[in-house]
């Protein structure tokens, strides 16, 4: 099996990459691209042993926020060589802009009566601070019951403490993602992407779309697999494995596209 869209908690998500190359082995996957959020600081030299000892190819990967138009879109590249002076530079903006971010968000649940500690924030954040950090020192601060509850209240787009982020053009993401020897993929795009937004992307030189994702029913996954086919796209998948529900360990490996548009993926792909 391959899985293709993974988090650690190098961003949002909550096994270190050790253990996400662990479980993504016990469970059968045989190629993993660790897609943590506008960083890879997963490959590290322990990530990388780790694969090897257990037989499994790792393939370097980023979910990179990017702004497209007047939209928000995630992008996925995949074969990236991840030490890519351009995938760094990008990474480092990222950073900072989520940092300055969280910060501001911390200082509207203060004014929301719903203080935090910045300290509880920053000590969970590795590489990049995420919304779920919030999330869990809103809990840990008896706000709220759960993640849910402070997304609902306040950390989801539109709720009282968000701030947007911001990003760099998808045109700039696109391509550091080509330079670095990789594919962009547009992530999820039933989350509420337009389609004028995919064919202005598509002019920008992306290269697939994530067609099988756990948000897209059966319906969405034949309506982007026939648009990537139609556009000349590659068809991806992943089961975007945050690992802060027992199911998802479940997911892992089983939202590969068929068998045939997946082999035309990996042949892009570069370790």
């Amino acid at each position: 099996m391959t899985e293709l869209h993974a988090h650690t908690n190098r961003s949002d998500g909550r096994l270190s990459p050790e253990a996400l190359v662990a479980l993504a082995a016990d469970s059968g996957v045989v190629e993993l691209a660790i897609t943590d959020h506008d960083t890879v600081a997963a490959y590290t030299p322990d990530c990388r042993a780790a694969a090897a000892e257990r037989g499994l190819r790792l393939v370097g990967g980023i979910e990179a926020s990017a702004r497209a138009g007047r939209e928000d879109v995630h992008l996925l590249g995949l074969g990236i060589q991840t030490g890519h002076e351009g995938i760094a530079h990008l990474c480092r903006q990222m950073a900072d802009r989520r940092l300055e971010r969280a910060q501001e968000m911390v200082g509207r649940l203060d004014e929301l009566g719903a203080p935090v500690q910045w300290e509880v924030v920053s000590e969970q954040a590795a590489a990049v601070v995420t919304r779920p950090h919030l999330a869990a020192a809103l809990e840990a601060a008896g706000h709220v019951s759960g993640p849910r509850e402070a997304f609902d209240r306040f950390l989801a787009r539109g709720a009282a403490a968000w701030v947007p982020l911001e990003a760099p053009a998808a045109a700039d993401w696109i391509e550091a993602i080509h330079l670095a020897g990789g594919i962009a993929v547009l992530a999820h795009p039933g989350d509420w992407t337009a389609h004028r937004t995919v064919l202005g992307l598509v002019d920008q030189g992306l290269d697939g779309l994530e067609v099988c994702h756990p948000s897209h029913d059966a319906n969405l996954q034949v309506y982007y697999q026939d648009l990537a086919d139609r556009l000349g796209l590659v068809s991806s998948g992943g089961s975007d494995f945050h690992g802060r529900y027992p199911e998802e360990a479940d997911r892992l490996g089983r939202f590969s596209p068929p068998a045939g548009r997946l082999a035309r993926v990996l042949e892009r792909l570069t370790t």
